[in-house]
């Protein structure tokens, strides 16, 4: 969680996708055959523990930051040498030898001493992914730079909750695939959750 930029240096800053965001609508771009797709982020914890997203048992603005990546693909993907940045800086790299599966999510969290069972985490490798509340950008990109995801929002990150990416209720659960960003308790299959790193809305595997 970083500081908000002044009113004026927003506006003199702001592309179309920064003038959506400030709209309401977190925004996405990537290429047509990526499998791989930033699915949901947390930028701005809840204060006390309802914000301990690692549940480490500390809830920490930046340590409970975190970044999901789901392969929605049919293959296994090596990530290894991959990156996630903001506007600003590469925040982390990917170590050597990591995977990920067909169907099957990768939380990167800011810091702390995430407590999970059954869930494939990463520590950020710079310290702290340092996620602006508001009017930001994540790109996940391949070791050669390429951008394979990326995501712009505004002030619907400053919710005290995740957006995750979600089709419109009352369409097939089909994450990774959606064409939008929604506040995490939104979904009642989040039955009020606000945010579920490495899971589901619902705290299951991929549907």
């Amino acid at each position: 969680m970083r500081g908000k930029k002044s009113a004026l240096g927003l506006l003199g800053s702001l592309s179309l996708l920064g003038w959506l965001s400030l709209l309401g609508c977190a925004t996405f771009v990537r290429p047509a055959e990526a499998v791989l797709v930033i699915n949901e982020f947390l930028a701005d914890p809840a204060a006390g523990l309802a914000g301990d997203s690692n549940r480490d048992g500390v809830r920490s603005a930046s340590g409970d930051e975190f970044i999901e990546i789901l392969n929605y693909g049919p293959q296994p993907v090596d990530l290894s040498g991959w990156s996630l940045a903001d506007a600003l800086a590469t925040r982390h790299v990917f170590p050597q030898e990591t995977t990920l599966s067909s169907y099957q999510y990768l939380v990167v969290f800011g810091g702390g001493a995430p407590q999970f069972e059954g869930i494939f985490w990463q520590l950020a490798t710079t310290g702290a992914l340092s996620l602006n509340n508001t009017n930001e950008t994540i790109f996940l990109r391949d070791v050669n730079a390429y951008v394979i995801d990326q995501v712009h929002y505004g002030s619907e990150g400053n919710d005290d909750q995740s957006l995750v990416r979600y089709p419109p209720e009352g369409s097939l659960p089909a994450e990774g695939i959606s064409l939008i960003f929604v506040e995490h308790n939104s979904l009642p299959r989040s039955a009020g959750a606000a945010f579920s790193p490495g899971t589901g809305v619902d705290g299951k595997p991929f549907p």
